[in-house]
């Protein structure tokens, strides 16, 4: 599993926004970031295997896999800053988006803390390079570190309550009713089903990029 790809993905919507001043990005920029972004990661990869089973549908309830998608984890795993300060952020959220999310200077602290260590990265120092060269963001660290903070933390209106940010859908994941909003971080995934607090239910789809990166504008 690649850091850079879910770097990538927490960036997606504030850069791919209509609100950012895009004319100096073009197709070919991103390619190009995106395979620096995934060479830059080359070390940081984890070994983790899949069990993916059987094939299902978008909003499908039948289970189309016996088993868990996550058939072996580095048991060191969470010693990756990274990850260990992803996790340390979980404690502090409320998945239910009709409860108002609580702040407090230990979860601003932790938010600070996981927000360095990303940017203590190759692959976060290329990002940053790039947007500030494309005039998208500050070429000063501590202010990206700002902006990266309302990016991903800021609160917002979810459900009638002010519970929600990108972070928290994003990396942990909310529930609506009987649903689940966000969830997109496979770290969160699998240790929800080592706990098994989630149940995988099989793949929509399977895209094999073996090894390497592929974006195309069809």
């Amino acid at each position: 599993m690649q850091f850079s790809i879910v770097f990538l993905y927490l960036f997606s919507n504030a850069v791919l926004s209509n609100t950012w001043p895009l004319a100096n990005v073009t197709d070919k920029d991103l390619i190009r970031i995106s395979g620096e972004l995934w060479d830059a990661d080359k070390d940081d990869r984890l070994d983790v295997r899949l069990s993916l089973q059987g094939k299902t549908k978008d909003g499908s309830k039948e289970d189309q896999a016996e088993d868990r998608l996550f058939e072996e984890i580095p048991a060191d795993f969470g010693t990756n800053p990274i990850y260990s300060k992803q996790i340390a952020l979980y404690k502090y959220y409320i998945p239910n988006e009709t409860i108002p999310e609580v702040e407090s200077r230990a979860k601003l602290r932790d938010i600070d803390d996981f927000i360095d260590a990303v940017m203590d990265t190759d692959v976060a120092t290329k990002t940053h390079e790039f947007l500030a060269s494309k005039g998208l963001v500050s070429s000063d660290i501590d202010t990206f570190k700002e902006q990266l903070k309302v990016i991903w933390y800021a609160l917002y209106v979810r459900s009638g309550a002010l519970s929600s940010s990108g972070g928290e859908h994003v990396q942990m994941g909310e529930t609506k009713q009987s649903d689940i909003d966000g969830l997109h971080s496979w770290v969160r995934f699998a240790l929800l089903e080592n706990e098994n607090q989630i149940n995988y239910l099989g793949y929509v789809r399977f895209l094999n990029l073996s090894g390497a990166y592929i974006i195309r504008n069809n």
